[in-house]
């Protein structure tokens, strides 16, 4: 079962934070973090490693123990000598800790595929003098990782589930807005250079299972170290989608064996940058945009809009996510059927011509896998103008062709 090595970690509201450590720091502990890997076959199995960094501050060699407390666990090991002015790294998992293999773990998920679990984090060091630091913070059980699909594109999957993103491009991160994104049914925030993320931001996310697309931009490492534990942060970004900046892939900790994989490319299929169209435009075009998507999956592996609709292109929005609808392809002239569960869907369907003739009308249904969309009917000839949609027993759409 033992899949690719990825990065979890996470931080609840109001935890992420350094506390009641000596003045001294002698021996500093700086920006655990926890990695997992998640049983697909066996839900609950999760495999931990704590990672954790350890400064010597002082101008002798250190001896002492490293002690944490995770998910109702605890463990202690022996640490030393670390060098004057030395920092060792060390991370630690199941093979040390068979307590690290945990049987029945909560697994942190987004808001729309699961439960936001969270855990505390308690790791301290103690030297022959009492304690030298300690840090408190909480994480999250989850595994990030990237395959190929059938055509070679890379898909990023979260606890073994292909990530199905839908976002929005967030100049202003304020918690305020994730109620609102959630309602429309939006999972992803992507934040550009400009935005200064804050800690109460990512927490809420956290909580409410959102993911964070951070740029890298203006980033330093200590940056880049203080926000990586957040479950929420399952990629970053340059902000000209291209590949990670070298001296960024150690501690990025996205898919950490092919830290481009944490990018959302367009060329990669992790998802398409979509620029919304002028507020006032017809909303059957903003429309169409919106259920090419549906369309286009498994392809397409979700979209990031520039900015958050509004008025028309919200309305758009709302009607291209119904749960379960029929939809004219312009690419093909097929009318698909497609359903968020899966099942029969009956539909009825109107052809027209330019003059508004009726052309012919058909009745039916058609059984589709869950997500997948499905051919309900084509377009019968070139006369055809106007297509109307049905599901059977409500309001009709229309399509201009």
């Amino acid at each position: 079962m033992m899949k690719r090595f990825s990065f979890f970690f996470l931080a609840a509201a109001l935890l992420v934070a350094s506390c009641s450590s000596p003045a001294s720091k002698d021996v500093e502990v700086i920006a655990p973090y926890v990695t997992s890997i998640v049983s697909v076959e066996k839900p609950g199995d999760a495999w931990v490693t704590v990672n954790v960094a350890l400064r010597n501050n002082t101008e002798e060699p250190v001896e002492g123990t490293l002690k944490c407390k995770l998910a109702g666990g605890y463990f202690e090991m022996p640490v030393g000598p670390i060098e004057a002015g030395e920092t060792v790294n060390l991370a630690v998992d199941s093979k040390q800790m068979p307590g690290l293999h945990l049987s029945k773990a909560s697994i942190w998920n987004t808001w729309d595929t699961g439960k936001t679990a969270l855990y505390d984090l308690s790791v301290e060091f103690r030297t022959a003098e009492g304690l030298a630091d300690e840090v408190k913070t909480t994480f999250g059980i989850r595994e990030l990782s990237s395959r190929m699909d059938r055509k070679m594109d890379k898909a990023l999957y979260l606890n073994g589930a292909q990530l199905d993103v839908r976002g929005v491009m967030l100049p202003e991160p304020e918690v305020s807005v994730l109620a609102k994104l959630q309602s429309l049914g939006f999972n992803t925030v992507r934040i550009p250079a400009e935005a200064e993320v804050s800690e109460e931001f990512l927490n809420e996310c956290d909580v409410k299972g959102f993911i964070a697309i951070i740029s890298l931009n203006g980033k330093s490492e200590e940056d880049i170290l203080a926000l990586r534990h957040h479950p929420c942060v399952l990629a970053w970004h340059d902000g000209e989608e291209g590949s990670l900046p070298e001296g960024y892939k150690s501690i990025c900790l996205c898919c950490m064996e092919t830290p481009a994989a944490c990018y959302g490319n367009d060329a990669h299929g992790f998802y398409a940058y979509v620029g919304l169209p002028e507020e006032g435009e017809k909303e059957e075009e903003v429309r169409v945009m919106f259920e090419s998507f549906r369309l286009l999956k498994p392809a397409v592996k979700g979209y990031i809009l520039s900015a958050v609709p509004a008025g028309s292109q919200l309305e758009a929005l709302k009607a291209a996510s119904q749960p379960v609808q029929l939809i004219y392809n312009y690419a093909d002239r097929q009318i698909w059927a497609v359903s968020d569960k899966g099942g029969k869907v009956g539909y009825e369907i109107k052809f027209s011509d330019a003059e508004g003739r009726p052309v012919d009308s058909i009745e039916g249904s058609v059984k589709v896998e869950a997500g997948v969309p499905a051919v309900a009917a084509a377009v019968p000839s070139e006369e055809v103008a106007v297509v109307e949609v049905a599901l059977k027993g409500k309001p009709a759409r229309k399509y201009s062709l």
